[in-house]
């Protein structure tokens, strides 16, 4: 087994993760270096410019320079297939100067910087006693993480089913990890899920940017969350938690119909078993007449707490597109 160090800017990082976390790229320079690589070598992770390393990965096979695949004219057509072992996100990483004492690499060197020729070299093989002082800070700052219980991810069977405020501040987390700003229903400011207060969560507007006439404004400020980039809503979500499953979808129907311009992307999240009444809702006749059939999506209560479960250390290299994925369009 060997080790290597594989580089990423915070751009190249989040392609990665957002591409599925399974195929490591390098540049066509380095074949003569990744050609050595085999199925159970290890990467460290290292993010340039923030000066931690935020996982390991595992090669599950050769590598492959694909010269004239749908790479060929990639800055880094050189493949090797990965699969994750070990993640942190940005602000749990480990950072390289807390490392400075143990590494080899901090040794001897003939400039302060000598030692960063190792980052221009992507990938560049590890030595098997700095690897483990690497893995071993990984692993303890996971560790370290893994202490503090996630809310509304207790792994106890005793657990009970998702309720409105808990998708509710899944939806605001979700939205704040991804660096946007967020706001929830003028009426639930004031409220908390096990003990985390939506008032807190970063990034919440306590107020909205008037941005349109009195009535669509109202409208606005009672929609269950929003995702803002800067003044600009680009998600809005109406949880329809009880069996009537009607509320939510009036009030984005309304809205439409007040702004039929208004381009955001709308979604419904409801449990599992309710699929099928939202579908039949926002269906109804009375709701042709607006755009709201056609741009209005629906989001699992299971598919969005898996996302937030299995992505966690990756939210705040996602961005909201990634809904899609967990989305059906209410057509179907």
């Amino acid at each position: 087994m060997k080790y290597w160090l594989s580089t990423f800017s915070r751009d190249t990082w989040g392609a990665f993760v957002a591409a599925g976390s399974e195929v490591a790229r390098f540049a066509e320079k380095r074949w003569s270096t990744v050609e050595r690589i085999q199925a159970g070598d290890v990467f460290v992770c290292y993010i340039l410019g923030s000066k931690v390393f935020v996982g390991t990965l595992m090669a599950t096979g050769p590598p492959k320079n694909d010269r004239t695949g749908k790479w060929s004219s990639s800055k880094y057509p050189i493949q090797v297939p990965v699969k994750s072992r070990r993640t942190l996100s940005l602000s749990e990483g480990v950072p390289i100067d807390s490392l400075k004492g143990d590494l080899s690499w901090f040794r001897e060197l003939k400039t302060p910087s000598s030692w960063t020729y190792r980052l221009r070299n992507d990938p560049y093989e590890v030595r098997a006693d700095d690897a483990k002082i690497i893995l071993d800070a990984i692993e303890k700052a996971h560790g370290s993480i893994n202490q503090v219980a996630t809310p509304g991810h207790d792994n106890s069977s005793a657990h009970a089913k998702p309720t409105h405020d808990e998708i509710q501040w899944l939806l605001l987390s979700l939205g704040s990890s991804m660096g946007l700003n967020v706001r929830t229903a003028n009426n639930d400011l004031n409220k908390s899920f096990e003990g985390n207060k939506f008032a807190a969560v970063r990034g919440l507007k306590q107020n909205l940017p008037i941005q349109f006439d009195h009535v669509s404004q109202r409208i606005i400020e009672h929609i269950d969350v929003l995702w803002l980039r800067g003044n600009t809503i680009v998600a809005a979500f109406e949880i329809e938690h009880t069996s009537a499953i009607y509320s939510g979808i009036l009030r984005m129907s309304d809205l439409m119909a007040m702004q039929p311009n208004l381009n955001i992307n709308l979604y419904i999240v409801a449990p599992d078993k309710r699929r099928s009444k939202v579908k039949s809702e926002i269906n109804r006749p009375t709701f042709g007449k607006t755009r709201l059939p056609r741009l209005c999506r629906y989001i699992s209560y299971s598919g969005l707490t898996q996302l937030f479960k299995s992505q966690g250390d990756f939210l705040s290299y996602m961005n909201p597109a990634v809904l899609y994925k967990i989305a059906e369009d209410m057509k179907k």
